[in-house]
């Protein structure tokens, strides 16, 4: 049993890959999201792995958290890595983790990358995902959106899902158009924000389906799913299970 500690600033995600670790056996002794508590807990902790995001951070991103945080620490670590400009993904490369986890993780690939983790005569290969990035032209930073503004729509999201979340509002938060926000969003995250409130939500949901004893109704209601039936339609289309199914699994 290895002592994980999940540094990532989705608390739908963490609670995701906490299950996932915690069926497997391990231990979870932290899943923080910001910046000061990741710092209070790598160094009190005594993690033997820890799973960062890459894209995690308040003005830098999980390469340089890395760098700057860990260099005397002994843990494994791990990167959760989904879209990443040139520079993240060579600072990844250059830090040579442990392990990664690619974005959407199973639980087939979280026990991948523990594996690959754990052996040291295995190197961790870079994902498919950051080798691409390196091999085509950088996207320019203009193209992006800048991580503190993200960041911003990210905590907006997750701290509001059980309500309507428009593009016009996500927009609004970091003063652009929709139009302009919504292909910045695009190339700074790999997905739509459709995609990415959608995903938010079915994984919150999945959470309280887990841990929670609520009916589908309300854990519809605090997913913001119009319905009960409209929840189990989107569940359904996203894992092939219903939510009952996947409650009793």
């Amino acid at each position: 049993m290895a002592k994980i500690l999940i540094i990532n600033q989705s608390t739908t995600v963490a609670r995701r890959l906490e299950a996932i670790l915690e069926r497997m056996g391990h231990k979870i002794i932290g899943t923080p999201n910001t910046t000061l508590d990741s710092l209070e807990l790598v160094s009190t902790a005594a993690a033997d792995i820890i799973f960062i995001d890459l894209a995690f951070g308040e003005g830098h991103d999980g390469a340089q958290f890395v760098q700057i945080v860990l260099q005397e620490n002994q843990s494994k670590i791990i990167f959760m890595v989904t879209s990443a400009n040139k520079a993240t993904a060579q600072r990844a490369r250059a830090i040579q983790p442990d392990g990664y986890l690619v974005y959407p993780f199973t639980e087939q690939s979280v026990y991948e990358s523990l594996v690959t983790a754990l052996n040291p005569e295995q190197q961790a290969e870079l994902p498919a995902v950051l080798q691409s990035i390196l091999s085509t032209p950088e996207v320019q930073p203009w193209h992006q959106i800048p991580e503190e503004a993200l960041l911003k729509v990210r905590t907006y999201v997750r701290e509001n899902l059980e309500k309507e979340v428009t593009l016009k509002r996500m927009a609004t938060i970091v003063g652009m158009s929709e139009s302009n926000f919504s292909r910045r969003f695009k190339t700074s995250m790999g997905i739509t924000p459709y995609q990415y409130v959608l995903q938010e939500r079915l994984e919150e949901a999945k959470h309280m389906l887990r841990h929670q004893e609520l009916s589908l109704v309300d854990i519809a209601a605090a997913t913001g799913f119009c319905s009960q039936s409209h929840f189990t339609t989107v569940f359904k289309k996203s894992t092939k299970l219903t939510p009952l199914q996947y409650r009793r699994q």
